[in-house]
């Protein structure tokens, strides 16, 4: 189960192995017009959220992130907390 799994927000994410790309929009994402479609001012919002969290993310919808080796399960489960928190409170 995944946090937009129980929200529905207008989210739609690309992954492939360890990269990733949150795109805000309902999607799908196909092309370079569907993520100039997206909610860039949301996403900043998301954004500069996490940053003040201690969370770097890529800083647009036009990039990729990346979970690496270095990551610890408690990273990654304070991370999903501090995203689902910013979810709602951008929502």
């Amino acid at each position: 189960m995944s946090i937009n799994d129980e929200n529905d927000y207008p989210l739609t994410q690309h992954r492939v192995g360890s990269m990733f790309s949150l795109f805000f929009s309902k999607g799908p994402i196909r092309n370079i017009d569907d993520v100039n479609q997206c909610d860039f001012k949301r996403f900043n919002q998301f954004f500069h959220s996490l940053l003040d969290n201690g969370i770097y993310v890529a800083p647009s919808q036009y990039e990729t992130g990346f979970i690496s080796l270095v990551h610890q399960i408690a990273d990654l489960d304070n991370t999903i907390k501090i995203i689902a928190e910013t979810l709602q409170r951008i929502y």
